[in-house]
Order: C-alpha cells, then structure tokens, then sequence
C-alpha cells in the first residue's frame, strides 16, 4: 500500500511541465534577445537621416560620390529562413581627406546609435597628406525599400 500511494504520489506530469517551464523561459529570453536587435535595425524611413547624419559627420572630408547599393536580401540563400524580411541597405561614400579627418570620422560611424556595418575600406594615398577614401557601409532593416522608396 505504501509502494502505491508513492507511486500515485509522483506526479507523471512533473518532469514535463519544468521541461515547458524552461523552454518557455527560453523562448522569452530570445524573445527579449530579438527585440532589442530589432531596435538596431534601421526603418527605411529613417534612412534619408541617417545618411543626412553620416555626412555631417564628415565635415572635414571631401565628398566627391555618394552613391546607393542594391538591397540585398540577407537569407535569399537559406532555404530555412527565406521567408524573413531582412534586407540589407548599402551606401558607398567617396572622400578625399587626411588620415586623421578620416579616422575620426570612423570612429563616429562606429559610434552611431544605429548599427552601421562595413563592407569595405579602401584608402589610397594621392598627393600626401591627402587621401581617396572609398567605404562601403550598410544597415539591416526589415523593409525591402530603401529611404521608404520602393
């Protein structure tokens, strides 16, 4: 009698329902994980001021281009996540400055509230101390369209 009262007393449920307790945990610190690198994501609408902002910031540069770069879908090649929406949004900038005009300026890019990302620098010499400053930048936003045009 005592062997089955113990029995019956081990809820069969138990294990199960801290396992759903513990995933469910998990889903809302992914959940908390997500959202917070959402807000680093730039609405396209937003863009014409970020840009606006990455100009000002190089105002002891020289801009000689300043040309936009195709959206490219970050998952088109994963078969997996092809169904979300993020996209990224690239600008080329071409300057002609001095090495530490061009240093600070990176270093208020990297410090942007929004998250830039490089692509690519490029840095060539032409008549010293004056340099051809060639970078690449993007942002990632959930929006195909780029400054809110489609």
């Amino acid at each position: 009698v005592t062997l089955l009262q113990e029995t019956i007393a081990d809820d069969p449920n138990r294990k199960l329902e801290e396992r759903i307790a513990e995933l469910n945990q998990r889903v809302e610190s992914l959940d908390l994980e997500f959202a917070t690198q959402m807000r680093e994501l730039v609405p396209a609408k937003q863009m014409p001021l970020v840009i606006e902002q990455m100009l000002d910031a190089a105002n002891r540069l020289e801009l000689i281009e300043l040309a936009s770069i195709a959206p490219v879908s970050v998952f088109a090649d994963d078969a997996e996540n092809a169904d979300l929406p993020l996209y990224q949004h690239g600008v080329r900038f071409v300057f002609e400055g001095g090495y530490g005009n061009v240093l600070n300026y990176l270093k208020t890019v990297e410090a942007h509230p929004y998250q830039i990302y490089w692509r690519s620098l490029d840095y060539q010499v032409s008549d010293y101390p004056t340099a051809t400053i060639t970078l690449e930048l993007f942002t990632l936003s959930t929006s195909r369209a780029f400054m809110g045009v489609q």
